[in-house]
């Protein structure tokens, strides 16, 4: 970042965004959109997606092994942004989520369809939920204000999970 004139230290990152030290993309583009690079939809393909001026590979384990992981924590399982990712949905990676112990899938969280979240991938996920009995979430997806002003959605205290959901989940805890 500093070969490319972005001025942004770890430190600054961590009093800006993360008491506990977990600084995750969104937080980079966010410090930059605060910054005046520009608007945060627009900063992701220039910055981080693979291409971009400051990319860096990542070696990010498979959902499986997260979902394992997961587990292993105590946590419940919970498959995020599935419309996101191109080939998440197939029926075959479904099944094998299914097996490694996934208990959940997230239905909404703000997105609109220009993120992938279509009508029709909408019946896709509560097809998969319904056939595998996975609780279907939501969530606001809330990262700060500057992506709410910036995108319109992901507005904090909306789209929250009813309590029955919520409930259900802390069910399956340690499961």
């Amino acid at each position: 970042m500093n070969k490319k004139g972005i001025k942004i230290t770890f430190s600054e990152l961590l009093d800006e965004y993360s008491p506990n030290k977990n600084i995750i993309e969104i937080h980079l583009i966010l410090s930059l959109g605060k910054r005046g690079f520009g608007k945060v939809r627009d900063l992701w393909p220039r910055y981080i997606k693979e291409g971009g001026e400051i990319y860096v590979p990542v070696k990010i384990p498979s959902v499986i092994d997260a979902i394992k992981l997961i587990k292993r924590g105590g946590g419940v399982p919970v498959l995020a942004h599935p419309w996101l990712g191109r080939t998440v949905l197939n029926s075959r990676n479904m099944a094998n989520y299914v097996k490694a112990g996934l208990k959940g899938i997230e239905i909404s969280n703000g997105d609109k369809a220009r993120f992938g979240r279509d009508k029709k991938t909408i019946t896709l996920i509560k097809y998969y939920a319904r056939k595998y009995s996975l609780i279907m979430t939501s969530g606001s997806d809330f990262h700060g204000p500057l992506l709410t002003k910036d995108s319109g959605t992901h507005i904090l205290g909306k789209n929250n999970c009813d309590e029955k959901i919520v409930g259900k989940l802390e069910k399956l805890k340690g499961k």
